[in-house]
C-alpha cells in the first residue's frame, strides 16, 4: 500500500510560488496474476522559475513509459524499464526551453512482488525501514547526488567543474550554480559536469523489510532531522496507513513549517488499515516569523540560487 503528503514550504508561500514538488503514485493490478501486480512511487522536486514544470513532466514521462512497458510485458525486467523512462524524460526534457535553467530531482521506486528498484537522480532521499526481531534499521538509503559525497565531487572535478563552497558553478554565468550534482534539466548545467544519469539499485525483499520511505530535501534539510529521526517517527508509526505515516513525517518538521517544500511518499510492506491521506496537498498554516534572517533563507539549501561572490 501507498500514501503520500506534500506541502509548501514557508518561502516559497511568501513570494506566491507553486509548490514545485511533484509526488507520484500509480498501482497497476494484475487481476490474472496477481504476482505481477506493481506499484510505482516517485518524488521529483523541481528547481528554477519554471522547477513545477520540470517536476510535472519528470512524473508524468515516467509513469506513461513505466504504464506502457509493463503493459506491453508485465515480466519485463523493473531496472531496464526505469531506464527507459528516464532515458525518455531526458530526451523530452531537452525538448523543453525552460529546461536550460531549470530542472528537478528525481527518486523513483518500481516494487514488483518482492523485487523493489530505484533510480535516483539529485537529493530527494530513498530508505528502506526494516525490523529484526524488536529493532528497526534502515537496511538501504539512496546516496545523494551532492558535492559532499566524494566520489560526485571527484567526478565534477574531473569533467572540469568549478566548484564554490557546496555549489557546481556555471563556466558561463558565474552568478549561478546549483547544490545538486545530477538533475533532469538545467541542460546549461552539462558543460559544468552535472548530469542527468541516475544511480539504480535493485533489492529483494524479506519478511523483515516493513516500509519504504521516499521524500524531497524539504524533510532531509528540515534543522534538525535526520535518518534517525525518520527511522524513529516511521517504527513508531509503523501499523497506521501509509498515508498517515508520510502526515507523521511531515508534522516532525512542521514546529515553524518548512522552509523549502516538502513531499513524502510511504510504501507499507505488511497489512496496514486504509489509507485516507494519500495526496493531501495542502498550504501551511503558520506565518514566516520576523526571525527569518538571511542565515535562516541559507538553512533552505536552495538547488539553484544566486551566488555572485563566485563571480
Amino acid at each position: 500500500k501507498a500514501g503520500s503528503v506534500t506541502q509548501v514550504g514557508f518561502l516559497h508561500t511568501q513570494s506566491d510560488t507553486p509548490n514545485q514538488d511533484n509526488g507520484v503514485i500509480f498501482e497497476k493490478p494484475n487481476k490474472s496474476n496477481p504476482a505481477l501486480s506493481y506499484i510505482l512511487a516517485c518524488v521529483f522536486d523541481g528547481h528554477g522559475d519554471f522547477g513545477h514544470d520540470a517536476s510535472k513532466l519528470a512524473g508524468d514521462q515516467v509513469r506513461g513509459v513505466v504504464e506502457k512497458t509493463l503493459d506491453e510485458n508485465p515480466e519485463a525486467d523493473l531496472t531496464d524499464t526505469l531506464k527507459a523512462a528516464t532515458k525518455a524524460l531526458n530526451d523530452e526534457m531537452e525538448k523543453q526551453s525552460y529546461a536550460n535553467s531549470a530542472g528537478c530531482t528525481g527518486t523513483m521506486v518500481l516494487l514488483r512482488g518482492r523485487t523493489v528498484v530505484c533510480a535516483n537522480v539529485g537529493d530527494s532521499t530513498c530508505i528502506v525501514v526494516s525490523k529484526n526481531q524488536k529493532k528497526f534499521s534502515i537496511r538501504y538509503r539512496t546516496v545523494d547526488h551532492r558535492l559532499d559525497d566524494d566520489k560526485e565531487r571527484e567526478r565534477i572535478e574531473a569533467a572540469g567543474g568549478i566548484i564554490y563552497e557546496n555549489y557546481v558553478v556555471d563556466k558561463v554565468e558565474q552568478n549561478k550554480g546549483l547544490m545538486v550534482t545530477r538533475t533532469f534539466g538545467d541542460c546549461d548545467m552539462r558543460q559544468n559536469g552535472v548530469t542527468d544519469q541516475p544511480d539504480y539499485m535493485s533489492l529483494d525483499l524479506t519478511d523483515d523489510d516493513k516500509a519504504i520511505v521516499i521524500a524531497s530535501d524539504g524533510l532531509w534539510d528540515a534543522e534538525g532531522y535526520g535518518f534517525s529521526k525518520c527511522l524513529f517517527t516511521t517504527a513508531k508509526n509503523i501499523k497506521k496507513s501509509p498515508g498517515a505515516i508520510a502526515q507523521e513525517l511531515l508534522n516532525s518538521v512542521l514546529h515553524d513549517g518548512p522552509s523549502d517544500d516538502c513531499t513524502v511518499v510511504v510504501l507499507t510492506l505488511h497489512d496496514s488499515p486504509p489509507d485516507h491521506h494519500r495526496a493531501s496537498f495542502r498550504r501551511p498554516r503558520f506565518r514566516l516569523r520576523a526571525a527569518c534572517d538571511a542565515a535562516t533563507v541559507l538553512a533552505t539549501r536552495p538547488r539553484r540560487s544566486r551566488a555572485s561572490s563566485a563571480a
